[in-house]
């Protein structure tokens, strides 16, 4: 299991951020508060926010370029 925290600021991102998640091949989970949404579902991550710290937590191996691709969405 690993934490990151990301920030999506448009739909467009929210649309972009879901399709790359879709295409990892691990589970994971968006944490805003106490409300957790499945990070593939773009109508889950859209009614989180936008403009939000969230918290992304996935379960298993994401692959080698995970940390490359997610690097846009991170949280300073």
């Amino acid at each position: 299991m690993n934490t990151y925290m990301v920030k999506l600021n448009s739909q467009q991102d929210v649309i972009n951020f879901v399709n790359m998640m879709g295409k990892t091949g691990c589970n994971a989970d968006i944490k805003c508060g106490s409300i957790v949404v499945d990070a593939c579902s773009i109508l889950g991550v859209i009614s989180l926010g936008l403009n939000k710290m969230l918290e992304l937590v996935t379960y298993g191996d994401p692959g080698s370029d995970f940390e490359q691709n997610i690097k846009q969405y991170r949280a300073a």
